[in-house]
């Protein structure tokens, strides 16, 4: 082991072990990630937490069965154990008759997206950039009193993937993100907004456009009113478009399709949505809060078309999921988290914007309803049978111009029927906040959805 490093030696011990004790198709998904995360409340910082934290998760097959098991500590004289929790996860494993060598066995070890070089910024800067927030908040209107939270995060990831074959995979992430949220307050009314956006790192971000965003929305529903049940037509705002679609991701995951946990199983080929709507997941974009090179089986990763044109292309899968279903897989082969066994993931997921500003999505709605705002996405949507029924808000449109705020309305549908509906799709495609796959739509004009309001 002269002149390796101890986590190469590691790895050596690993895959030696590995082989003397039987278990075939070793592999290993390791990620190091660096973090920082910050909070300000009423001027002043009120949190600060720098982490750095190792997960490695564990594959392979002993006896024809797939076992796995994860550790938080890569040293040496540690091999051999995990090799022993992975033969015993084996003997209560899945059946890896399915499994074949990946595709890209035989290519070439690679190395991606290596560090952006740039300034380094200090953690004083970065607080002051949190206070910023607050502060651009709070000065848009009077009716700003505090903010609920204001927040800033990075993240700083590498990320490798090894077989025993000594075949390897490389990249490095990182990312920032803040939101704030605003509160609004007037003769005993009380509205909240936030804000947020994400990007490669601190220089990408604007705390002056961020915190305005959240001021104006918050203080712009101050005398919020519902309005009359009935079936309007409807512009989902882009946010709002991308929260649902968040929702109805899994429909377009071959596991979900292979257990029967979409309506989309053997419409591969079929017209699903109105013409205009493509929908695809690309894992290089860039400044993306999900842009991966590779998956967690090794698998290099391509942007892939899943809706073209209205007409369903495909689905994700894993090499699971692609065996299953006589297909290829598309990289998107996730773990949840190092413990978890791997899914299926979208990684960007955007609907493709439109060539129309807002504005003119709202001149040819002419009178209708615009929504800003949904709650209980979680709660409120049926991914099996396409139903959701979300709290809204939002504003009234008068003659295609903004008029009366909207709130303490529900509106519900079908996702399905939401997608064949859409009758125009704005060119400002914005992204969610980066919990899980980085999901992002622009504003959509729905033909009709039921309001239940007063």
């Amino acid at each position: 082991m002269n002149n390796m490093t101890d986590r190469e030696a590691f790895f050596v011990q690993l895959f030696e072990c590995g082989k003397a004790k039987g278990v075939n198709a070793l592999e290993v998904c390791l990620e190091e990630k660096n973090s920082l995360s910050l909070s300000v409340s009423q001027g002043e910082l009120d949190g600060l937490v720098i982490s750095e934290e190792i997960t490695a998760a564990f594959r392979g097959i002993h006896n024809d069965k797939f076992g796995s098991t994860y550790s938080e500590q890569i040293i040496e004289g540690q091999a051999e154990q995990i090799i022993l929790n992975l033969i015993e996860s084996a003997q209560l494993g899945s059946d890896a008759g399915w499994h074949k060598e990946s595709s890209s066995s035989k290519a070439a070890s690679s190395e991606f997206s290596k560090k952006v070089n740039g300034v380094e910024v200090s953690v004083q800067e970065k607080i002051e950039f949190a206070l910023a927030l607050e502060k651009h908040a709070r000065a848009v209107d009077a009716k700003i009193t505090k903010t609920d939270y204001c927040q800033y995060e990075e993240f700083q990831l590498n990320r490798q993937y090894r077989r025993a074959d000594g075949f390897v995979l490389k990249e490095f992430r990182q990312g920032s993100t803040a939101v704030v949220s605003a509160v609004a307050e007037l003769e005993g009314e009380v509205r909240t907004a936030s804000a947020h956006e994400t990007g490669i790192d601190l220089k990408f971000l604007s705390a002056e456009k961020i915190g305005r965003e959240a001021g104006t929305l918050a203080a712009s529903n101050i005398g919020a009113k519902s309005v009359n049940s009935g079936k309007y037509p409807v512009i989902l705002e882009n946010l709002v478009a991308a929260a649902i679609l968040e929702g109805f991701a899994p429909v377009f995951y071959g596991d979900r399709v292979q257990y029967q946990m979409s309506l989309l199983k053997d419409k591969v080929g079929e017209t699903i949505a109105n013409e205009c709507v493509t929908l695809v997941d690309d894992p290089h974009m860039r400044g993306g809060g999900r842009t991966t090179y590779f998956d967690d089986e090794g698998i290099l990763t391509k942007p892939c078309v899943l809706v073209e044109n209205g007409v369903l292309k495909t689905f994700l899968h894993n090499c699971k999921t692609a065996s299953d279903s006589n297909a290829q897989s598309t990289g998107n082969g996730f773990r949840a988290h190092a413990k978890s066994g791997i899914e299926v993931f979208a990684t960007n997921l955007r609907i493709e914007k439109g060539l129309q500003r807002l504005s003119d999505l709202q001149k040819q709605m002419g009178t209708g309803i615009m929504i800003t705002d949904v709650q209980g996405t979680f709660a409120g949507i049926n991914a099996v049978s396409g139903d959701f029924s979300l709290q809204a808000s939002g504003f009234w449109i008068e003659a295609g111009h903004v008029g009366n705020p909207i709130s303490d309305v529900t509106i519900s549908g079908n996702f399905y029927e939401v997608l064949r509906s859409v009758e125009g799709i704005a060119n400002d495609l914005r992204f969610l906040f980066p919990y899980g796959p980085y999901v992002g739509a622009p504003s959509l004009l729905i033909r009709e959805l039921s309001v239940a309001g007063e």
